[in-house]
């Protein structure tokens, strides 16, 4: 599956069904897949909230849900973004200026929403759902933007990475990585961004013009966003490799063969990573790629574990179950599917 989304992607398209996408708030798990949205408690597994009522096949999610105070956000694979109540499930607004898929969350700021969307775009709007401004890229942006005070860092398909003003207008400065990101883009509290790319590439830059820092060879190509944490950039690609990068200079410190690809980001527990992979593997490892304990769920995990203060829930294709959840011992605690209507 991951290879025919990629192919597709090539040729600006994206056929690949949806994928669940997860986050977890508090004692919630937010969980978007298929036409629906779910509210999960996270002590116990059971179903708060489901929207809408009336299930729209042509209604369907790929971007994990992301809540801001009060309003849940997720963008669907048509053109809508999606607020809901985060309490009732209950729409509030949507946002239809977009023309293509969501596939990267929404980035959530004090005073504005920052939408990528696969239409070429990002979308800035306050916080009610209405266009501030937009950018046009070249190609479609399935990562998440990321900030610091002034500027957005917007990385996409089109290869390029683009230092926008909080209000809008010119780049200060673009970067050609000379390889497209699928979700890779991260930065740091020192002010250093760091890309993964399809070129099997992780760079390291300076946010504020620029400059490259340096390059790390990967095996593989590398769709997953780099996980910055205690001096690492922790990072795995499509060859099922998990590597541990020293983020001063870029040099790998250690690696695990996970033993299939390896999609998404890692989670983070306060002192371990939560790495998953194609064939299920829920892999808990400490930052220094000793593996802790390996668990092993039925389907595919192309999305990142989302990390509670004591439970890590995993969100399933082609399971059994939908949503798996474990304590941080490996233990799992409850599992979880759309009831049918």
């Amino acid at each position: 599956m991951a290879a025919s989304l990629l192919l597709s992607a090539c040729s600006g398209g994206l056929a690949a069904s949806s994928w669940p996408g997860v986050t977890v708030a508090g004692d919630v798990a937010y969980v978007a897949y298929g036409s629906e949205i779910g509210a999960v408690n996270l002590s116990t597994g059971n179903l708060t909230w489901r929207y809408p009522e009336k299930v729209d096949a042509r209604t369907t999610y790929y971007a994990a849900p992301q809540l801001d105070g009060t309003q849940l956000l997720v963008g669907d694979y048509a053109n809508k973004l999606h607020s809901l109540d985060a309490n009732t499930g209950t729409a509030q607004w949507a946002f239809e200026g977009a023309a293509g898929r969501y596939i990267a969350p929404v980035k959530i700021l004090p005073d504005a929403i920052l939408a990528a969307n696969a239409d070429h775009h990002l979308y800035v709007l306050d916080r009610q759902g209405q266009l501030r401004w937009k950018f046009e890229t070249q190609q479609g942006v399935w990562a998440q933007p990321v900030t610091d005070e002034n500027f957005i860092y917007l990385a996409g398909m089109d290869r390029q990475l683009y230092a926008l003003p909080m209000a809008g207008g010119e780049p200060r400065w673009t970067k050609d990585l000379g390889g497209s990101v699928v979700y890779g883009l991260a930065l740091d509290a020192d002010g250093v961004l760091y890309v993964s790319t399809m070129a099997k590439e992780v760079i390291a830059l300076r946010a504020e013009n620029g400059q490259e820092l340096w390059r790390f060879a990967a095996q593989g190509v590398i769709w997953a966003r780099p996980v910055v944490k205690d001096g690492k950039v922790f990072v795995g690609d499509l060859t099922g490799k998990f590597y541990g990068i020293d983020a001063k200079n870029g040099q790998a410190v250690w690696s695990v063969d996970t033993g299939a690809p390896v999609i998404a980001a890692a989670g983070q527990t306060p002192e371990n990573l939560v790495v998953v992979n194609e064939k299920g593997d829920v892999i808990f490892l400490t930052l220094d790629g000793s593996i802790v304990w390996t668990r092993t769920v039925n389907g595919k995990l192309y999305s990142s574990p989302a990390v509670g203060e004591k439970h890590i829930v995993v969100a399933a294709l082609e399971g059994e179950n939908l949503l798996v959840a474990f304590d941080f011992q490996g233990n799992q605690t409850w599992q979880f599917q759309f009831p049918k209507k």
